[in-house]
């Protein structure tokens, strides 16, 4: 008889689940309902491990979102979180720039304003003159460390000197989310990355042709001034640091 009671009981609290869960989905779409969409510039932030430090999702409804989601930072110095469908953590790629349409916390279109994301490309370099590079460098340098709003973007590589380049290294550990920056001499690339929160910094040498890469791991930002100025000389790190041979 006990069984009973306890299938029922079980019943029961199943059934108010339920109706608690439909309740609170009615209170949320009444809630967006009566939102107003919105239509403003942003620039692809990325996921919230992105976030830049002491930032805070504006979230003046209290929607929420869901872990399917991208954080935007829109020209009124807001970050806001919004679902998204899965082809847009694809397709809107970290430093995109352009028109956002969103209706709550819901993203409704993104389009790329690339001639526009040029611009404040170089804004960000204006206020950074340690990002403004040297021509006269035959190496290509990018870096993302979103916590100190310091990125340039792989594909928008500038040419920078070895000095430049010590005065972003010396900045890693400010930084407080994932980070990476890299080299490229169009000979050879050496990537390296930091988890935000620990002193380990990964260097990272692809090697196409042997379908893999060469990893070591260092802890602390004198060494990889050292592994830079070796790049820089043009002498071989694999002999000089033995890193270990990873197959992709």
């Amino acid at each position: 008889m006990w069984l009973l009671y306890l299938a029922g009981f079980v019943f029961i609290v199943s059934i108010a689940a339920v109706m608690i869960a439909v309740v609170v989905m009615m209170k949320n779409s009444s809630k967006i309902n009566a939102i107003e969409p919105v239509t403003i510039r942003a620039e692809v932030i990325g996921e919230q491990g992105q976030l830049p430090e002491g930032a805070q999702i504006y979230d003046p409804h209290h929607l929420g979102a869901s872990r399917l989601s991208i954080i935007f930072h829109t020209d009124k110095d807001q970050y806001i979180k919004l679902n998204v469908k899965q082809k847009d953590l694809y397709r809107l790629i970290q430093g995109m720039y352009g028109d956002l349409r969103y209706h709550g916390n819901k993203l409704l279109s993104f389009t790329h304003l690339p001639q526009h994301e040029e611009a404040r490309r170089q804004q960000r370099i204006a206020d950074a003159p340690y990002l403004e590079g040297d021509v006269s460098s035959d190496v290509y340098f990018y870096v993302s460390m979103p916590s100190i709003n310091m990125i340039i973007p792989t594909d928008q590589a500038i040419k920078a000197n070895k000095d430049q380049i010590f005065t972003v290294i010396e900045q890693i550990y400010d930084n407080s989310t994932d980070n990476f920056c890299g080299l490229d001499n169009e000979r050879q690339v050496i990537q390296f990355a930091n988890d935000g929160y620990s002193t380990d910094i990964v260097m990272d040498i692809p090697d196409p042709k042997k379908e893999g890469s060469y990893q070591a791991v260092f802890y602390d930002i004198e060494t990889v001034k050292d592994v830079i100025e070796t790049f820089f000389k043009g002498e071989d790190i694999i002999a000089k640091y033995h890193p270990e041979f990873h197959k992709w």
